[in-house]
């Protein structure tokens, strides 16, 4: 079931990959937002006609086979939201097979160095705090309870392709383009979350996470950011 579900992401995957366009912009119009009463939350469903008719309008996929529907239906439909898929759900399946959860967020591929540095600088958990972890276990478990992924929920705050002068591994000088999120930024959104109650920072959890230490202080490397996030969202 799941390798034939797998096969058909990855199908569509090279066509959205291709169309250069997000899931978000192939399906959210045929989705339909809805609440859940005993959490507030408003999720955006798909029932399964409309998701395999955006499969065939938007993806020119003219059909499924019936097991290969059954089993995308499988892994995606949730019972108790009468079979619905989850929009955000699936594009963060579908980022998994190549496909940008939003459009323009894809930055420098290569490892950021700052200015008078060696190397890429590394985080290590290990190195934060006990407040400051329980503060990225608390983010994790909201995300993934909301179905969502870090860059869509910071939204516009992320600034993708942010220049940074550093230095490539060789030496040379280079101009990089990083996506960052404003450490102040994070605090007041996951304060305005309501899942931290303070904007009180947490030093540790900064210095670790923050595009570098010495250079750029003052804000969170997106990629290392979205990497810590995803560790702690393995064990949670």
């Amino acid at each position: 079931m799941l390798d034939i579900a797998e096969v058909c992401f990855v199908r569509m995957a090279d066509i959205l990959i291709k169309q250069g366009v997000t899931v978000r912009e192939a399906f959210a119009k045929y989705s339909i937002p809805e609440m859940l009463p005993e959490s507030k939350t408003v999720l955006e469903l798909l029932v399964p006609e409309a998701f395999f008719e955006a499969c065939r309008v938007e993806l020119k996929i003219k059909e499924f086979s019936d097991l290969e529907a059954a089993c995308l239906m499988r892994v995606l439909a949730k019972p108790e939201l009468e079979n619905s898929v989850i929009l955000n759900e699936f594009a963060l399946i579908m980022e998994n097979f190549g496909v940008p959860l939003l459009d323009g967020t894809i930055s420098d591929e290569e490892e950021f160095i700052a200015e008078g540095q060696e190397k890429p600088f590394q985080y290590d958990l290990k190195r934060i705090d006990e407040e400051g972890i329980q503060l990225l276990e608390q983010v994790a478990k909201f995300l993934l309870k909301e179905y969502m992924h870090p860059r869509e929920f910071f939204g516009k705050m992320v600034k993708n392709n942010h220049e940074v002068k550093g230095k490539k591994e060789n030496g040379d000088e280079k101009v990089f383009k990083v996506d960052v999120l404003a450490i102040k930024d994070f605090y007041l959104k996951v304060k305005i979350a309501n899942i931290k109650k303070t904007l009180a920072e947490n030093e540790s959890l900064n210095k670790e996470l923050c595009l570098d230490p010495v250079v750029h202080p003052t804000f969170f490397n997106m990629k290392t950011f979205v990497r810590a996030l995803e560790d702690i969202a393995e064990v949670e």
